[in-house]
């Protein structure tokens, strides 16, 4: 059955979910430790539907990223089915050739159930200055970047994958600890 929304109704909805959107973006950039996320803004952060296609973006997000993010988180989702993922999942990648092409950038999604029904998913990707390459812009192989976090589940149904977080924090110059990070609010 095919819901039909009038007018006003769906500017009302489709409000609320850029406000969502924006609502994500702002916890991103009061609990950055990067001032390239807090000040310069270098990240991104969307809505897809269940099948990764893109229904919103916040409202700064930033241009180079949110072309090739919306076509990314598609292809991510496209590669795992969907009967893998639950509630508490996070994902993880910086996958180049499916994001925005380089390694620094990192995008963590999660899905969103409804009733128990995968409904959609949320994304970010942001720049992270220090993956564990070379400090530089002339890298001649996307190697020399650093560390590649293929497409794994850093989150499995709420518990923190460990062995992930452990292969990134000995892969960056200054790991930090999760005991380190002290509560924003």
């Amino acid at each position: 059955m095919k819901r039909v929304f009038d007018p006003i109704t769906l500017e009302i909805l489709w409000r609320r979910m850029i406000s969502i959107v924006d609502e994500a973006d702002g916890a991103v950039a009061r609990t950055a430790f990067s001032s390239l996320l807090r000040d310069a803004h270098d990240y991104t952060c969307m809505f897809t539907d269940r099948k990764g296609r893109e229904l919103a973006q916040g409202t700064f997000a930033t241009p180079g990223q949110s072309g090739a993010m919306a076509l990314g988180i598609k292809n991510l989702v496209n590669k795992l089915p969907a009967a893998s993922h639950r509630p508490g999942d996070i994902l993880i990648t910086n996958d180049p050739w499916a994001l925005a092409g380089h390694l620094n950038d990192v995008c963590v999604m999660s899905p969103i159930f409804h009733k128990g029904r995968l409904t959609a998913f949320t994304a970010c990707v942001f720049h992270h200055s220090d993956i564990g390459g070379r400090v530089s812009s002339d890298n001649h192989d996307v190697f020399e970047d650093g560390l590649f976090i293929p497409l794994v589940k850093l989150y499995d149904g709420g518990v923190v994958n460990e062995a992930v977080l452990e292969m990134i924090r000995w892969n960056v110059r200054r790991p930090m600890r999760l005991s380190e990070i002290s509560d924003p609010r």
